[in-house]
């Protein structure tokens, strides 16, 4: 007990105990003690142990989601005096329900046609669309419990070409309880292109002779993509007959 020098032990032991003792039910300073006439007091004899509870069973959530615990049980910390209780009480998290086009898990939709969304919080205070939402047409704060019908995706990200990597855009939803928790929900939504019609080729641009023949095809709201083969693969035909050529 370093703040009391050349002092005696029930001073110095009865400081020590009473301003340590922080934050819990009780602390206890087990062990052999020194001896208790004048001299310094080494506090390495005490084997010191810091009480404090935590709840075990909870009760039902009341309408704002407040639960009491209804029953607790004693934990001990050893070697030091200073612990905390916890908490007799918390809020259930509001966790979020998100659905596009009716499914929680992720979706693959055409660009052309657009999305659903519709979600659900119990327990919430507030609910909003978060900054890491990728997701078109879809942002702002959101009541507790909502939909949205009719979600264009043309705006959305498109892919460089057909042979690309299709664009997912992560839908997001967080909630906030009572507590100030807030959870998060996703639903991946992965948009793809595909063709209106696809054309015939194009007339050959050669009469005769190794020529090259197109097609473009269009994907909706997308890309055009243009691809070419040859035609008319065999020579134009030479005349085998001579003539006669005056001077």
């Amino acid at each position: 007990c370093s703040d009391c020098p050349r002092s005696y032990y029930n001073t110095c032991h009865g400081n020590y105990y009473t301003n340590s003792c922080t934050g819990a039910t009780h602390c206890d300073n087990a062990g052999p003690l020194p001896s208790a006439g004048g001299g310094w007091v080494d506090t390495s004899y005490y084997n010191n142990n810091c009480y404090y509870t935590k709840p075990v069973s909870w009760g039902s959530p009341a309408v704002d989601g407040l639960m009491l615990a209804t029953d607790v049980d004693t934990f001990f910390t050893p070697g030091t005096l200073v612990c905390q209780n916890e908490s007799n009480s918390k809020y259930v998290d509001a966790i979020p329900v998100l659905e596009i086009n009716g499914s929680e898990t992720a979706i693959t939709v055409n660009k052309s046609n657009p999305i659903d969304i519709s979600w659900s919080s119990t327990y919430a205070t507030s609910c909003n669309v978060p900054a890491s939402n990728t997701g078109v047409g879809w942002s702002g704060s959101k009541s507790i419990n909502g939909s949205e019908p009719n979600i264009g995706l043309i705006t959305a990200p498109q892919p460089a070409n057909s042979t690309a990597p299709p664009t997912t855009l992560q839908y997001r939803i967080a909630c906030t309880n009572s507590g100030g928790v807030q959870i998060l929900d996703t639903v991946p939504v992965t948009v793809t292109c595909t063709p209106d019609l696809t054309p015939d080729w194009s007339d050959c641009n050669k009469n005769c002779g190794p020529g090259i023949q197109t097609r473009t095809v269009r994907y909706a709201n997308c890309f055009e993509q243009v691809t070419q083969q040859a035609c008319n693969n065999g020579d134009c035909p030479v005349s085998s007959e001579w003539k006669e050529v005056r001077p």
